[in-house]
């Protein structure tokens, strides 16, 4: 999408750039969909990561609405409805894919809480208003073909004059960009921590 200046492709680009510095300097391995101004399918992105079996899937993007009132973050992942429907549309599935489809859709609502979260509480402190729309549930196509956690933040609507003239500007996106990447290292931390936990009480039970 495209207004008052704003072109989504250039926006999304340049947080990225600046949210894989940010892991990257934080020991994370980054795979980007693409590092230049070029484009790339939807099904190209999500076989990238299925390919490169990644751990996380984070795909950024510039909103846009009909209203020129509506602003703010908004973070989405694929729940349980949709995943339903993805589901059925693989046709029958085994237990264990159910199972492991279920708990991916936990892990992509823990992972979107935090990016949202952290996010929004980074734009603010950084001195810029923001406002936050919350974690929303939705069947995106590169939500529901990842095989791993995955998560689609809606940074701000370019159709707002207030919140385009914020997206153009390298500080708001640099706060963005380490919000995403605090939200990140917070999910990835509790993980662990989850895990650890969980193979300590197998551990306990034998």
């Amino acid at each position: 999408t495209s207004h008052n200046g704003i072109r989504e492709e250039d926006i999304t680009l340049d947080i990225a750039l600046r949210l894989g510095r940010l892991l990257r300097d934080n020991g994370y391995r980054v795979i980007y969909t693409r590092k230049t101004d070029s484009g790339i399918s939807l099904a190209g992105r999500t076989a990238k990561a299925n390919e490169n079996q990644s751990d996380l899937f984070v795909s950024i993007h510039v909103n846009s609405h009909p209203s020129p009132l509506v602003a703010g973050f908004e973070t989405y992942y694929l729940d349980r409805t949709a995943a339903k429907v993805v589901d059925r549309e693989n046709g029958r599935q085994s237990r264990v894919q159910r199972v492991t489809l279920s708990g991916r859709v936990l892990e992509s609502r823990r992972l979107a809480i935090s990016v949202q979260r952290h996010s929004v509480s980074r734009v603010r402190s950084s001195g810029f208003a923001i406002s936050g729309h919350g974690v929303k549930g939705a069947p995106f196509f590169v939500l529901s073909a990842t095989s791993m956690p995955a998560i689609l933040a809606e940074v701000g609507y370019c159709t707002n004059k207030a919140e385009a003239d914020l997206l153009g500007r390298p500080a708001y996106r640099q706060a963005i960009a380490a919000g995403i990447a605090e939200g990140v290292m917070a999910y990835s931390s509790s993980r662990s921590g989850r895990i650890t936990a969980e193979n300590s009480g197998r551990q306990a039970i034998r």
